[in-house]
């Protein structure tokens, strides 16, 4: 399929879902698979990275994209790609250094100084094969506030992901990405803030007073899902 076909293809699915339309996708899709893999090997071969391949985006969630966001079907970055998480946020800029130097044809799209509604990590949209693969770079604690936003959004609806949805839930999910960041960046440098780990505060209404270091924070994420 040329580019124009696949954009054409696209602007249909975003009208009126056809099958004939849902078996091209589909096979746009798998045409994805080969510079999936090649990216999953680098990672393995030259970095030692134990990548998470996720899923590629499915049919359904292409069409939902483009009916939302309105973007071409020929440059959705995201369709396929993998993840790897790493300790820190120091780690996670060194891994990124790398992956920039190994893959010149990249964007780099930076949602530590740009959270996209609470969501923090570095995402790396590498071409190969004429093919888009995004790899997602995260930390621990991004990764873990990460889950609990899908958990909480396959409960009370996809539109928590994108700010919207319960207030109550919007503003503790902001406030967790905000401790998330305050902790990250105090790990990177002691300067920028207080020390933490002395006290406890209290994160969310209705729950215990909990430590303001990684561990605290990070027993948090772990448990508070199911009381949302």
């Amino acid at each position: 399929m040329t580019p124009n076909q696949i954009d054409k293809l696209g602007e249909r699915l975003r009208d009126t879902v056809t099958e004939s339309d849902l078996r091209a996708l589909d096979v746009y899709r798998n045409s994805f698979a080969p510079a999936s893999t090649e990216v999953l090997n680098a990672l393995r071969k030259d970095f030692q990275l134990e990548s998470t391949a996720r899923p590629a985006k499915s049919t359904r969630a292409i069409v939902a994209k483009l009916r939302r966001e309105g973007t071409r079907l020929s440059t959705m970055q995201d369709i396929a790609g993998c993840r790897v998480v790493v300790p820190t946020r120091r780690s996670q800029r060194a891994h990124v250094e790398l992956l920039v130097e190994r893959f010149p044809a990249h964007k780099l799209i930076d949602r530590l100084s740009k959270p996209s509604h609470g969501y923090r990590a570095l995402h790396l949209v590498i071409k190969l094969q004429g093919r888009w693969v995004e790899i997602q770079v995260r930390t621990e604690l991004q990764h873990l506030w990460a889950q609990l936003c899908e958990l909480i959004a396959d409960r009370r609806g996809i539109e928590i992901k994108y700010g919207g949805g319960s207030a109550n839930v919007r503003q503790w999910l902001d406030w967790l990405s905000a401790a998330v960041d305050i902790i990250e960046r105090y790990e990177e440098d002691p300067t920028v803030g207080p020390v933490l780990g002395r006290h406890e505060v209290q994160l969310l209404p209705g729950l215990p007073p909990t430590r303001l270091d990684r561990q605290g924070l990070k027993d948090v994420l772990e448990s508070i899902g199911p009381l949302i």
